[in-house]
C-alpha cells in the first residue's frame, strides 16, 4: 500500500505491473492455503462483478470474425475496415478484428480490473483479526499524512499553488487522499464513541479531560491532515466531495442503533470536526475556498469539460450495448471529437461516462454491481455490528466509496491504477471488520 502511488499513481506500465504481481501473488497464496472460502462468501456477487468485468474485457480483446463483429460492434466492424484497407494498400497483412479499436489498452485495462479483485478478496481474508486491521488501518492514514505534509512542504514558488504529491493531477491526490480521509474518520468516531469510558477511574477532573482528549486530539490531527491535503490539492470535485461526504457519515453514524446519548454524541463531534476545521484554516487559509469559487474554464463548471461530457455521449453512442472496449476511451472519442474542442482528450472526466464508452451498459452495470453492492453490503454490515471500532471501520469505508464515486461525477479516479487498488483493500479490510468484528 505505501509503494501503490509510485510513480504517478502507478499509471506508467511499470507501476500498473507492480500492482498485478503483487495482488496475483498474494490471491495465489491466499487460495492455496483452502481457508478462504467461508470469507469469499459474503463478497462473492461483487468480487465476482469485478472478475466478470475482466473477463469481459478479454473478451472484447478476443478476434472475431466480420460476420460476427458486424453483428455485435458494427462500429468497431468498420474502424477494422478501414484500418485493413489502409494496411492492404502498402502491402502490409491485415489485422484481426476485435470488439475492442485498441486491444493492448483492452488486455492491460483487464488484467489490472483482475488485480483490483483479487485485493479485494486477499484484504478481506488476511485482515480477519481486529490487529491486523489496526495495523493495516495505521499504514494508510500515516501514508496519506505523510505525503500531504510532504508535499505541502515541497511545493515552490514556480509551482501552480495546487499540491499534487506522487501523482501527475492534484485531483487524483485527492481522490487518493479520499480514501484514507473515510478511514480516519472512521479512526476519530471510534475514538469519540470510546471517550466516555477513558475517563472512568480517573483520580480528578484533569485526568478525566486528559485521558478523554489526548486520544481525540490525536485523531483530529490525522484527519485534520489528510482534508489539509484535499484542501491544498485546491480539487473543486475533491473539496465538495469531501464537505458532502463528511457532512453525510456524521449523520449516518449517529443513526446506528446500538447508540445512546445521541445528542451528546452529535454536540462532541461537531466540536472535534470544528477543532479539524480550525486546524485545516490555520494551515491552508482561504486558498483552497478562493480557489473553490473561482471560475476556472478548464474545471467543474467550465465549457470545456461540459463539452467533453456531451462528445462522450456521443462516444459511447457508437456502441452503446457492448462498448468500444475496455481502456480505449481515446480511441473512440477521436471519431466524435468536434473540431473547436482542441488537444488530445485521454479521458471522460466522468467514471460514469468513461466506462459507458468503453464498456457499454454490459460494462456499467458490471462496474455498478461492483461498487454499488459494495457500499450496501458495508451498510448493512455496519447496521448489524455491534462492535465500536468495528462498526466505525464499516463506515468509514462506505464513506471512501461514495466520496469517490461523487468526485468520479466529474473526475477519472478510477482510471488512476493506485486509486482503485487502495479502495479495494479498504473495502475487503471493512468487510472482514464487518463479519468478524474483534473475535476475527
Amino acid at each position: 500500500m505505501i509503494a501503490a502511488p509510485f510513480p504517478w499513481g502507478a499509471v506508467l506500465p511499470a507501476g500498473k505491473l507492480k500492482i498485478e504481481l503483487f495482488a496475483f501473488a498474494i490471491a495465489a497464496m491466499i487460495l492455496a492455503s483452502r481457508t478462504a472460502t467461508a470469507v469469499i462468501r459474503p463478497i462473492a456477487i461483487p468480487a465476482g462483478a469485478l472478475a466478470l468485468l475482466a473477463l469481459y474485457g478479454l473478451a472484447q480483446f478476443v478476434p472475431l470474425g466480420n460476420a460476427a463483429l458486424q453483428q455485435l460492434a458494427p462500429f468497431s466492424a468498420s474502424v477494422y475496415e478501414e484500418t485493413n484497407a489502409i494496411l492492404t494498400l502498402y502491402g502490409r497483412a491485415e489485422v484481426p478484428a476485435r470488439i475492442s479499436i485498441a486491444p493492448s489498452d483492452t488486455l492491460n485495462a483487464s488484467l489490472l480490473i483482475a488485480a483490483y479483485a483479487a485485493l479485494f478478496i486477499s484484504s478481506a481474508v488476511v485482515l480477519q483479526s481486529r490487529r491486523r486491521r489496526r495495523v493495516f488501518v495505521a499504514v494508510v492514514i500515516v501514508n496519506a499524512a505523510v505525503h500531504s505534509m510532504f508535499a505541502a512542504a515541497t511545493f515552490g514558488p514556480r509551482s501552480t499553488g495546487r499540491i499534487s504529491g506522487p501523482f501527475v493531477n492534484p485531483n487524483h491526490f485527492a481522490g487518493y487522499l479520499e480514501v484514507a480521509l473515510g478511514l480516519a474518520f472512521a479512526v476519530l468516531w471510534r475514538e469519540v464513541l470510546y471517550s466516555r469510558e477513558r475517563g472512568r477511574g480517573a483520580k480528578d477532573h484533569a485526568e478525566t479531560i486528559e485521558r478523554r482528549m489526548m486520544p481525540i486530539a490525536a485523531t483530529i490531527f490525522g484527519w485534520g491532515i489528510i482534508a489539509t491535503g484535499i484542501g491544498l490539492t485546491k480539487s473543486r470535485g475533491g473539496i465538495a466531495a469531501t464537505l458532502l461526504t463528511t457532512l453525510v457519515l456524521v449523520f449516518v453514524a449517529l443513526q446506528h442503533g446500538k447508540l445512546q446519548r445521541r445528542t451528546r454524541l452529535a454536540i462532541t463531534v461537531g466540536a472535534v470536526l470544528l477543532c479539524a476545521i480550525a486546524l485545516i484554516a490555520l494551515v491552508a487559509r482561504d486558498e483552497p475556498l478562493i480557489r473553490f469559487l473561482e471560475s476556472d474554464p478548464r474545471e467543474i463548471g467550465g465549457d470545456t469539460r461540459v463539452a467533453l461530457w456531451r462528445s462522450s455521449i456521443d462516444a459511447w453512442q457508437l456502441s452503446p450495448t457492448i462498448g468500444t472496449g475496455l481502456g480505449t476511451f481515446r480511441e473512440a472519442f477521436r471519431h466524435v471529437q468536434p473540431r473547436d474542442l482542441a488537444g488530445l482528450a485521454e479521458q471522460a472526466h466522468s467514471d460514469p461516462l468513461q466506462l459507458l464508452v468503453t464498456g457499454g451498459w454490459i460494462g456499467f452495470a458490471l462496474g455498478a454491481i461492483a461498487v454499488g453492492w459494495t457500499l450496501v453490503l458495508l451498510i448493512r454490515l455496519w447496521r448489524a455490528q455491534e462492535h465500536r471500532e468495528e462498526s466505525a471501520l464499516t463506515l468509514g469505508a462506505a464513506g471512501a466509496i461514495a466520496c469517490l464515486l461523487v468526485h468520479g461525477l466529474v473526475e477519472f479516479n478510477f482510471s488512476i491504477p493506485a486509486i482503485p487498488a487502495t479502495l479495494a483493500c479498504v473495502a475487503g479490510m471493512a468487510v472482514a471488520a464487518g463479519r468478524y468484528g474483534k473475535e476475527g
